[in-house]
């Protein structure tokens, strides 16, 4: 069954680096869910989107890890189906400014719990940062953590296994790349390249 015919695509909810969100409903159960979609070639081996899905359905099932439906191509599109969650924990901080100790103390928790599970999975997610921690519902503080798009496994046992060459751990001034991600958020010693 293609996705478009168990899914109703609605207005845009937003955008990222490769994809478009958009609310669906699935047409059988009336559910309202995020589509994400994705531009992808049918030449591709790992399309984006169904590597996120696969991510996905291996870390279901914990409280901080959104919950995906569905995934499919229809001609140069991936479609997404999953959990419809509110608006980002950036947007959250640019709109309502300082947080008190304790909201940022429950945000931590749940973030190194999801963490925790990505990890136990021998996956790192790569791609941390407040646009990818989105809020559940716009009156409570339960989160999650999404964009696994970039995620591998850092096991040779893993699901997603991945080798990693000497070439590809090194910046481009030939030195070992030891931050990947935004250096907004990395420690003093990554910033003073000190790799530990």
């Amino acid at each position: 069954m293609e996705i478009e015919t168990v899914i109703r695509k609605g207005i845009k909810l937003g955008s990222g680096g490769f994809a478009h969100v958009f609310r669906g409903v699935q047409i059988n159960t009336q559910k309202v869910v995020a589509l994400k979609q994705c531009r992808a070639s049918l030449k591709l081996k790992r399309p984006l989107l169904q590597h996120e899905a696969r991510v996905l359905r291996i870390l279901s099932g914990h409280p901080n890890i959104p919950d995906v439906y569905a995934y499919g191509r229809i001609r140069h599109f991936e479609l997404m189906s999953m959990q419809l969650l509110h608006q980002s924990l950036g947007d959250v901080v640019k709109a309502g400014g300082p947080m008190s100790t304790k909201v940022v103390a429950n945000i931590a928790c749940q973030m190194m719990d999801a963490l925790q599970h990505v990890h136990s999975h021998g996956l790192a997610h790569r791609d941390i940062k407040p646009d990818n921690i989105m809020l559940q519902s716009p009156k409570s503080w339960r989160l999650c953590l999404i964009d696994f798009g970039l995620t591998y496994s850092v096991s040779n046992s893993g699901a997603l296994a991945k080798t990693i060459t000497h070439e590809d751990s090194t910046s481009a001034k030939g030195d070992p790349a030891c931050v990947f991600g935004t250096l907004s958020f990395a420690s003093l010693n990554a910033h003073k390249k000190d790799c530990q």
